[in-house]
């Protein structure tokens, strides 16, 4: 049908008491000068191998061929010259000769033959035009085994003579579990397929051994593909958004971890907003997947991502003010007495804790607050090796009740460091420049 009208082919496929795939073999034979071999040929395929042993039960044939059907016709045109051959029975052979001047006369072509090995091309092309859905092409060379048209695999009978060509035609295909049986072949050259059954495709995947997103380009005929090749340039927003949603689901490696940058800016963003809601954007799924999206633009591996500028990239959600607020009220540095800058280390639903030398806290009198003076820090107290000593959100009841009896225990084993009587009046020794 060609818009809603019935094609030219179709009219004449009409006018055939046969079916459409043994129509098109006998037209297209016609069209190419060898009605009379296509008619035996329907016939064969009609009515199965006439050998007793026949094609995909008997023994592993011995000669190439590039088509099994070269050899039954072969045998045919034997037994029509007057010859016995012991490979087809007598009554076989008449009945096959009468199927075939049948089908000619169908045609409206005279009785006989054309010599079989002088047109062995035009044989494989009316085969293929006729079986285009059945092309195959071999997974290796040499290879029995081959992948058809519709995806699923097959594998040539050993009684096959069809050895050495990369596509063959199946055309006797008997279903078996896991691959199909490919009883009967008949080979195909590359030169045969008409360029209106050519497609070029790009198939975007990730490659879970190499982690990263592969774009193939693949060259198919009639859903057969017959070349696979890499496509590197390819970095569109498929591949980014490909890559985004396998990272997503590796996210437990793949995210930034706790320790570095980008992991501690986001825990003083978590902290800040669970102590004053509303100060900051909610940092939900959805943000973290648009991140994700956005620094996967351009990259192609899972390994990429541990170059990208995390931390930048979530700053970057902040405006200027909110970035403000987040620095204000969830610093990352505290400044202590002694001139040193100490990183604060958050935790979801805790005080930040600051650890810090005890003599560097000398003129505090307080435990310094954040988040709008709602939070005081928890101090972690070290001695002069920085192993913690006291730890407490109370700085002045330490001075009060806890210092004296920590500076006895350490001012003999660290004599060099100052342990005043007095840590009220005491100043906090400068850090070295």
């Amino acid at each position: 049908m060609d818009g809603g009208k019935i094609t030219r082919l179709g009219n004449a496929l009409a006018s055939l008491p046969v079916s459409p795939r043994m129509g098109v073999l006998l037209l297209r034979g016609r069209e190419l000068g060898v009605p009379g071999l296509v008619a035996a040929t329907a016939a064969v395929l009609e009515e199965g191998d006439p050998r007793p042993r026949a094609v995909g039960f008997g023994q592993p044939s011995v000669s190439p061929s590039s088509s099994d059907l070269l050899d039954i016709l072969a045998l045919l045109e034997e037994f029509e010259r007057g010859g016995r051959p012991s490979q087809l029975p007598g009554s076989r052979g008449k009945w096959l000769l009468r199927a075939r001047d049948q089908i000619a006369r169908l045609l409206g072509e005279p009785a006989g033959m054309e010599p079989v090995w002088e047109n062995e091309e035009a044989l494989g092309r009316a085969l293929l035009a006729a079986f285009p859905s059945r092309l195959a092409r071999r997974r290796e060379p040499k290879s029995p085994r081959a992948l058809l048209a519709s995806g699923r695999g097959a594998k040539l009978a050993e009684s096959s003579s069809v050895r050495e060509e990369e596509l063959f035609v199946a055309l006797d295909l008997m279903d078996a579990p896991g691959e199909a049986v490919v009883r009967m072949a008949s080979g195909v050259q590359r030169a045969w397929l008409d360029p209106a059954g050519w497609t070029t495709s790009l198939e975007t995947r990730f490659d879970d051994k190499t982690n990263r997103v592969e774009t193939r380009k693949r060259v198919a005929w009639h859903g057969l593909v017959l070349e696979e090749t890499d496509h590197p340039t390819a970095r569109d927003e498929r591949t980014a958004e490909l890559l985004a949603e396998i990272a997503w689901q590796k996210r437990g490696t793949v995210l930034p971890g706790e320790d570095s940058t980008a992991g501690k800016f986001l825990a003083r963003w978590r902290w800040l907003n669970r102590e004053i809601p509303g100060l900051l954007p909610p940092l939900e799924e959805s943000l973290e997947r648009e991140v994700l999206l956005g620094l996967c633009q351009g990259l192609r591996g899972l390994s990429e991502l541990g170059d990208a500028d995390w931390h930048g990239a979530f700053a970057g959600r902040l405006t200027h003010h909110q970035s403000r607020e987040l620095d204000t009220h969830a610093p990352e540095r505290i400044t202590l007495p002694s001139g040193n800058s100490v990183a604060l280390t958050y935790e979801p639903g805790r005080p930040p804790v600051l650890a810090a030398r005890i003599q560097e806290l000398f003129g505090w009198k307080e435990t310094p607050r954040i988040a709008q003076g709602k939070v005081r820090l928890l101090l972690h107290l070290l001695a002069p090796n920085y192993r913690p000593q006291q730890v407490t959100d109370d700085l002045a009841s330490f001075w009060n009740n806890t210092y004296q009896q920590v500076r006895k225990d350490l001012r003999g084993r660290y004599p060099k460091h100052p342990w005043p009587e007095d840590p009220w009046t005491a100043v906090a020794p400068q850090r070295r420049k």
